[in-house]
């Protein structure tokens, strides 16, 4: 039987997961929002947001962060969720790479316009897996 943190890794490749769910907070009041994602293999998390928007706002204040991504929601439930530091990317070696690694997952152009890049990195890692471990579905991996 596969680990917790390979079954992440491989969840997250699927070519059906494509989206994910972040929350972010700012004076106390959370906010969740839907973003199309790419996970490298050190398990950041990249997405393409317009700065203008609640989420981004939020994130360029800094704030924690929490993401849930659901992996099948049909029959046993599969579904990750993970808690950390979400950032504007700023680094040009990233930005480069990251976008690289999005686009490439969503068959779009590196060309982001009026958009930015950001990073989800987390420090905690819940997988709810009824599939692999029907007896105990929740696994924690710290990263």
């Amino acid at each position: 039987m596969e680990n917790t943190e390979s079954l992440v890794r491989n969840y997250l490749k699927r070519p059906e997961v494509q989206v994910m769910q972040l929350a972010t907070v700012r004076d106390g009041q959370p906010w969740v929002c839907t973003v199309h994602f790419w996970a490298d293999d050190s398990m950041s998390f990249y997405w393409v947001s317009n700065p203008e928007t609640r989420h981004s706002q939020e994130i360029e204040d800094g704030c924690k962060a929490a993401i849930a991504v659901v992996v099948n929601s049909v029959g046993k439930p599969i579904g990750i969720q993970a808690e950390g530091d979400a950032y504007l990317v700023e680094d040009m070696a990233e930005l480069q790479r990251g976008a690289a690694g999005w686009a490439s997952r969503h068959n779009r152009s590196t060309d982001l316009g009026v958009k930015r890049l950001y990073k989800f990195a987390p420090r905690l890692v819940t997988l709810f897996d009824t599939q692999s471990f029907p007896q105990d579905p929740r696994k924690v991996w710290h990263l």
